[in-house]
């Protein structure tokens, strides 16, 4: 959903254009024509929230992870502002950000382009506000502001840290071109900013960062899971999976009709459905908790033991016990068989049965297959 807040940054710029008295058309024309494509490549969205309206969605019930102090609002402002988003990568912290300051405070003053002053300057007004608006939203007084807006648009407003790559990346490149500019000693400068920033992007690059994590080919697992599905030996229409310990994409992906998954939009009656499976499991972790009920994007069989992180789940030694999960919520939804990456005690579970260990050269996971059935 990012490009809601790239056409909201483009319609102020053409707001501002239509101020100024400049031409509107080519940018309006563009707008219209990014807008129609928007609609047509999210189109069930919009039916959804317009058109259906019988249709509630999760969404409607998203809320902050609770209550922010000042001291911690002006913190996680600190924290987007200097490293940026995890889902919007924008690497100013080592590079671009102490040369933006240095330039702000030598070099900037100096330009002989006023243009390149005031849009340096806009640039880092932007960037200030994203971060303020992100690290305040959860802070009481804006909350309440925000709540309104929410309720006629739910979705996380604070997103437009979305933009930080490109913001961070048009200052960086203004202040090396007023750099240039300024005297010819100056290109060693810009010459070894843009050598450094290369290769600390690089040094970023998803093949680097995960390098020790499992491989396409490990992470999906086919011909496992092809072992799991003959092994059942029942039509993959006629029952549900739900997975605990490895991501229900898996499964997903390997033909399973699954009751779990990772959905950004999905009917609010079902999320209430599922939260009845993982309800008890939810109130040993007030974290989770918070996670699933105010988010709940994540549909996922969660528990206090493996929480969130599926890699920790894929490498525990030890046995999952005292879990408790309402099977018979997990049955009416459909719910047959449980995909388990770690080892299930099923001493007190008189619903599951171990129906046995899967493992493959090939795979990330040592897969225990559980049936549900009800007493």
């Amino acid at each position: 959903l990012s490009g809601v807040f790239f056409l909201i940054f483009v319609t102020l710029i053409w707001i501002t254009d239509l101020v100024r008295r400049k031409s509107v058309w080519p940018l309006f024309s563009a707008l219209a024509l990014m807008s129609i494509f928007y609609v047509f490549t999210h189109y069930r969205l919009f039916i959804d929230f317009f058109v259906a309206s019988d249709y509630v969605s999760h969404r409607t019930e998203f809320e902050s992870f609770g209550q922010a102090g000042l001291k911690e609002a002006l913190k996680n402002t600190l924290i987007i502002f200097v490293r940026g988003q995890a889902h919007a990568h924008s690497l100013q912290r080592d590079i671009i950000l102490p040369l933006l300051a240095c330039s702000a405070l030598l070099m900037l003053p100096r330009s002989k382009s006023d243009s390149s002053r005031w849009i340096f300057w806009l640039i880092i007004i932007a960037l200030g506000a994203i971060a303020l608006f992100h690290g305040f939203q959860s802070y009481p007084t804006i909350e309440s502001l925000l709540s309104p807006i929410k309720a006629m648009l739910p979705m996380q407003l604070d997103r437009f840290y979305f933009l930080y790559p490109m913001f961070w990346a048009i200052a960086f490149g203004l202040v090396l071109s007023v750099l240039s500019k300024q005297s010819k000693s100056l290109m060693l400068v810009v010459i070894a900013a843009i050598g450094l920033q290369t290769a600390y992007a690089f040094r970023h690059h998803e093949l680097l960062v995960n390098r020790g994590t499992p491989s396409v080919g490990e992470f999906f697992a086919m011909e496992q899971f092809s072992e799991i599905k003959s092994h059942i030996g029942e039509p993959v229409d006629s029952y549900r999976v739900g997975s605990i310990g490895i991501h229900p994409s898996v499964a997903l992906f390997n033909g399973f009709h699954t009751l779990d998954g990772y959905w950004t939009n999905y009917p609010l009656p079902y999320k209430h459905a599922f939260r009845r499976i993982i309800a008890d499991e939810l109130e040993k972790d007030i974290g989770l908790k918070q996670y699933f009920d105010n988010w709940g994007s994540r549909v996922y069989l969660f528990n206090a033991k493996t929480k969130t992180n599926m890699v920790v789940a894929a490498g525990m030694q030890e046995e999952l016990t005292n879990l408790d999960f309402n099977w018979r919520a997990f049955y009416e939804l459909g719910g047959r068989y449980l995909i388990s990456a770690v080892e299930i005690d099923i001493t007190d579970q008189p619903e599951l049965s171990f129906e046995g260990t899967f493992k493959h050269p090939v795979s990330a996971w040592n897969i225990h297959l559980y049936r549900v059935q009800l007493q």
